[in-house]
């Protein structure tokens, strides 16, 4: 995932990253990145969304962050 997420930021595929993972993966993935996706997070979510529904996830992180 951080690999991939290093070749979409050098294609300038997004402009900021919000991650959003169960809190173990989410520490294990922040240690893999590299500086020049860093440079682009701007906020994380250690939940776990994987039984929610697109709709629903993006209704709970828009309250988060407006972007």
């Amino acid at each position: 995932i951080a690999g991939i997420l290093l070749d979409k930021a050098r294609e300038r595929a997004f402009d900021k990253l919000i991650l959003v993972a169960p809190p173990t993966m989410l520490g294990d993935l922040r240690a893999e990145l590299s500086g020049e996706v860093l440079d682009r997070l701007i906020g994380e979510v250690n939940k776990d969304y994987t039984r929610f529904t697109p709709r629903e996830i993006k209704e709970a992180l828009s309250d988060q962050f407006k972007v």
